[in-house]
């Protein structure tokens, strides 16, 4: 039996993110297929992954890879000092907001015929798209 369930589908980034941080841990992890919006019952925003330890239920992938890497032995996912894990915490965060919402309107929206909004029509380049090219500027940096 699996230790943990991880709803979502095995497209999906932020589910992939999850899975993996379960077999990074050695976590033995039950797959149940999920589609976004069909989440109704134990997410309230309808996003994907959710998991379930147990009786608790953790949804937002972030969430779930800490809880993951807190709870069980293996080895470490995030750094135990403290600048260090907030610059994972950061990373994390940019490509889960800047790098995934391009993808999504610049590659996925346009690929499924979903119609982008008025302003990044216009311009040709959304914010976000923009946003990504100073990311990959400024990262040579930062190593």
């Amino acid at each position: 039996m699996a230790t943990i369930q991880i709803y979502g589908v095995p497209p999906s980034p932020f589910t992939r993110a999850t899975r993996l941080a379960a077999r990074e841990k050695g976590v033995d992890y039950e797959l149940v297929p999920t589609r976004p919006g069909e989440t109704a019952p134990i997410n309230p925003l309808g996003k994907i992954p959710i998991m379930k330890h147990g009786d608790f239920t953790l949804y937002e992938s972030p969430a779930i890879a800490r809880y993951i890497d807190r709870t069980f032995d293996g080895p470490p996912l995030w750094p135990k000092d403290a600048k260090a894990a907030a610059l994972c915490d950061q990373w994390l965060s940019v490509v889960c907001d800047s790098m995934v919402q391009t993808a999504l309107a610049g590659v996925i929206a346009p690929r499924f015929g979903i119609i982008p909004s008025a302003s990044s029509a216009r311009s040709g380049w959304s914010a976000s798209s923009i946003s990504i090219w100073r990311i990959i500027v400024f990262l040579p940096a930062t190593r």
